[in-house]
Formats: structure tokens, C-alpha cells, sequence
């Protein structure tokens, strides 16, 4: 496997560090695949996994208690630095800060094409093009209601707005110089 793209294969151990926890939990990777078939390159929860905790009471045929993560959650065994502490939801704070930040980034010139699902549907199939459509108006929701646990998350989506312009947009195109900005 590519390590730079697939850093974590089925039969690796990582830890995750929990919030107020006193140690990393640590598990074994049973599986890496998209959760959702329709879009095959999403990382988000690709890792299907079970807690070191639990595998005394797994069968090589029972993985009904196989939990999902995301990679940018987890860290392999042997990292210098164990993966960050996450809790249900980013501190409020940093939440709050965030928020801001892509709300702010909507109203600049950049962002026009980029904002809104709507602004996106106005390109003729740009969601048969697009595996993981994602739009500054979405990121912003996600932040409102909690949806993400750590700020890598966050990041995440961001980053995934620009790629997905270079899968749609021709490179010079004015939507490709907006997204890079």
C-alpha cells in the first residue's frame, strides 16, 4: 500500500487518546474502506476497528464490534507522539474561533462558487464528478451543531473543498485560482 495515502492497513495497531484519559486506548485496524460506497476516496471513518479492550471476546468471524475512525484520529503504536486528546466535540472556544474563521471567509471574493450547495449545482455535473461534495455553507453547519471532534476534522473538509476543485475545474480555470486562494 501507498503509506502517504493509506498510512494504516488492515492488521495495524493504533492508539487514540480520549479526554481525560490517563493512557492511549489502543486497537487493531480489521479493515480500511469507505463507509459510503457512492464515494470511495473518503477517509471519513474508513478504518474499521476493535479496541484492544474488546478482542478477547472477538471470532475472526464476529465483527459486530468493529467501531470507525478516521485517520487523522489515530496514530500508529510507535509514533513519538500519540494522537490528540478528543472529546464528543471541539472546545467551544476553538469552536467558536472556527466558526468565525469560515464565516468570515465566506463574505471574501474567493470564496463565491464555494459558499453554498447551490452555488455548487450550478455546474453541470459537478456531483457526478465530485465524490465528497463539500461547501464553506456545510462546514459552518458541522460547526454550529458540534459534528466535529477535533480541529484536523475541520481542516479536513476545508482542504477537500479545494480538491475537489481540481477534480471538476481545469487548471487556470477562475474557480481553481478562487480555490486556491
Amino acid at each position: 500500500r501507498n503509506m502517504d495515502r493509506d498510512p494504516f492497513g488492515p492488521g495495524d495497531t493504533f492508539q487514540m487518546v480520549f479526554d481525560n484519559a490517563d493512557k492511549p486506548y489502543t486497537g487493531v485496524v480489521r479493515a480500511v474502506n469507505a463507509v459510503d460506497s457512492t464515494k470511495p476516496e473518503s477517509e471519513w471513518q474508513c478504518l474499521a476497528v476493535v479496541w484492544d479492550e474488546e478482542r478477547d471476546e472477538e471470532t475472526a468471524e464476529d465483527y459486530k464490534g468493529l467501531k470507525r475512525l478516521s485517520p487523522w484520529e489515530v496514530t500508529s503504536v510507535g509514533e513519538p507522539e500519540p494522537a490528540p486528546a478528543l472529546s464528543s466535540s471541539l472546545p467551544e472556544e476553538e469552536r467558536e474561533k472556527l466558526q468565525q474563521g469560515v464565516e468570515a471567509l465566506m463574505k471574501e471574493p474567493c470564496a463565491v462558487g464555494f459558499s453554498t450547495a447551490q452555488e455548487l449545482e450550478a455546474h453541470p455535473n459537478f456531483f457526478s464528478w465530485v465524490p465528497l461534495p463539500v461547501h464553506l455553507s456545510l462546514v459552518k453547519e458541522r460547526l454550529e451543531k458540534k459534528f466535529y471532534r477535533c480541529k484536523e476534522a475541520v481542516q479536513h473538509d476545508l482542504e477537500l473543498i479545494t480538491r475537489n476543485a481540481r477534480v471538476y475545474w481545469n487548471p487556470g480555470a477562475e474557480e481553481m485560482e478562487r480555490a486556491d486562494q
